[in-house]
């Protein structure tokens, strides 16, 4: 019985059919050549996961258990795979965490075998398996998102908000800007933002505020493992603090990526911890740190957050204006507007998503 998705279960009759014919399981470390083989034939031919077994480990590897984080259906006449689906557990970056919430990843069942369900039981034997309290997937699918709604996942959209350069006259990266840079620029008097280097974060107070907004599913540890030590990306860690150097306050933090494209830069917001109110007190210091880097935008994406929250700050939702692009895609770049919808189930009964770029699998690189 799927202690998450009870809806699973009503689906068990099919799901037994499937033992006769199938060994379904988490991947073990001598099934992984297999399972990439997988990837590389049946999802995306030269996928990451595939070139780099450095990212592959740091994102997928099971150390503990000495397995990866798939879950195989493998044909017992034939011994190959035919289903496969992936998942990253918040675990992944610091096992101690109170709540364990997964990330869907990677989904695929072979086009080529006719086996309805086959895809379900790979849902069903993860959720069994492990003591999961929250599920998200975040940038579903149209095939996802209808068998998220037939399993009771509820369905959401993120959004996208972005702060202008406000003296640029051009944009190369973005498009429709122009009108919505906002000139004159101003902190709250007391607050100020600061960069933080890995050896300051780790010595922020575990019980700091913006830890404890976090939480239950995420930490301070999940932090300094996700953007610190990433094998690829140089993250930045800035944060928003009250007061002088004799008595500071921490409000929040949060981490950006450069993203390049057409010879220009953009800072991407990819995780943000604390009240996303605390923006609206360093305007003038976000408005500086796109002068320094001459970024043409810093965007940020989210969900559940009120408009009204980071407008205050000087963000604009990138749906203010049909003819406003800021694009999600650079590995490689595309120049457009990417629906972001995402789907979750949860123990808890008022859990809303708030969502980061940084969040499952969606800030990894595409090449290496």
């Amino acid at each position: 019985m799927s202690r998450l998705i009870p809806k699973l279960d009503k689906f068990s009759a099919v799901f037994r059919q499937f033992e006769k014919d199938y060994d379904v399981g988490f991947c073990r470390t001598d099934e992984i050549d297999d399972a990439l083989a997988f990837i590389d034939t049946y999802w995306k031919k030269g996928h990451v996961l595939v070139k780099s077994r450095r990212l592959l480990d740091w994102q997928h590897l099971d150390r503990e258990h000495g397995r990866y984080n798939f879950a195989i259906a493998r044909n017992k006449a034939s011994g190959d795979i035919h289903a496969l689906k992936g998942f990253i557990p918040a675990s992944q970056f610091d096992p101690a965490l109170e709540k364990l919430l997964v990330w869907g990843a990677i989904w695929k069942v072979r086009d080529d075998i006719s086996a309805a369900g086959l895809g379900g039981i790979l849902s069903e034997f993860i959720t069994r398996s492990l003591p999961i309290d929250t599920w998200v997937s975040f940038n579903i699918s149209e095939d996802a998102k209808k068998n998220d709604r037939q399993t009771g996942c509820s369905i959401g959209s993120a959004s996208n908000y972005f702060f202008a350069n406000p003296r640029l006259q051009d944009f190369k990266i973005a498009a429709g800007l122009e009108k919505f840079q906002t000139q004159a620029q101003h902190n709250t008097p007391g607050f100020s933002l600061r960069e933080l280097d890995s050896a300051a974060f780790e010595a922020l107070p575990d019980s700091a505020k913006p830890f404890a907004c976090i939480r239950p599913y995420k930490s301070k540890t999940y932090l300094l493992n996700r953007y610190f030590r990433h094998p690829f990306y140089t993250y930045r860690c800035h944060a928003i603090v009250q007061g002088d150097a004799a008595s500071t306050q921490l409000r929040a933090v949060f981490f950006t990526r450069e993203s390049p494209a057409n010879g220009r830069n953009c800072l991407r917001m990819v995780e943000y911890a604390g009240d996303y109110a605390e923006l609206r007190h360093v305007r003038a210091d976000m408005a500086g740190l796109l002068l320094a880097g001459n970024y043409e935008y810093i965007d940020i994406i989210t969900s559940n957050v009120d408009d009204a929250v980071l407008q205050s700050a000087g963000f604009i939702n990138k749906n203010t204006d049909p003819g406003i692009i800021i694009p999600n895609y650079f590995e490689p770049f595309v120049q457009e507007n990417i629906p972001l919808e995402y789907s979750y189930i949860s123990l808890d009964p008022h859990f809303k998503p708030v969502l980061n770029k940084g969040d499952a699998d969606q800030d990894r690189p595409s090449a290496v």
